[in-house]
């Protein structure tokens, strides 16, 4: 029992240690400026669309 709760206390030392040895944080690069972007309304040009005709008949509804 007492070789079990050792190794127990060791795994759990293990633990700790590791955690301890983590890297530590960093800063994230800084963001690009907005000069670095692309940004594509400004240079896209409009495309017309030639928009089909839709013509709506009626249709009378049957029962049955």
């Amino acid at each position: 029992m007492e070789e079990i709760l050792a190794s127990i206390r060791r795994i759990i030392a293990d633990d700790r240690i590791a955690k301890a040895e983590v890297v530590p944080w960093q800063a994230p690069a800084s963001m690009p400026e907005n000069d670095d972007v692309l940004d594509l309304a400004e240079v896209a040009q409009p495309v017309p669309i030639d928009e089909p005709e839709i013509a709506f008949r009626k249709e009378s509804i049957k029962d049955g």
